[in-house]
């Protein structure tokens, strides 16, 4: 497939406009993410990809592999499964010391704070 026609990518500062360019229907598909140099984050599996320090370790260091890719144009989060993310794992909550429930709002954060530099 010929991706030369299909989008154009323009860089405004921080911001990259991503216009899909020609007649066809634009589906997602590998052709169209090679062509708009798109980096795919999926949350595999049928889960509710709730949010845990696991899930929020994973996003990070994947999300430091796009950071640290001179060609990335856009980055498109997706998910399997019935959820995308289902909010914050209330069973882990209860199992773990109090404590840890702050190191799991700084881990929060910081996950917040990798999305907004990029």
């Amino acid at each position: 497939m010929d991706t030369a026609n299909m989008c154009t990518v323009e860089r405004r500062g921080r911001v990259h406009l991503i216009t899909l360019t020609g007649a066809g229907e634009h589906r997602l598909s590998p052709a169209l993410i090679s062509a708009i140099r798109v980096h795919l984050i999926t949350l595999t599996g049928a889960g509710e990809h709730r949010l845990s320090p696991s899930l929020i370790s994973a996003l990070r260091s994947a999300l430091a592999t796009v950071r640290a890719s001179p060609s990335a144009g856009a980055l498109v989060l997706a998910a399997e499964g019935k959820y995308f993310s289902n909010g914050f794992d209330q069973a882990w909550a209860r199992t773990v010391p109090p404590h840890l429930h702050d190191s799991m709002r700084g881990a929060f954060r910081a996950l917040v704070a990798d999305l907004l530099a990029l």
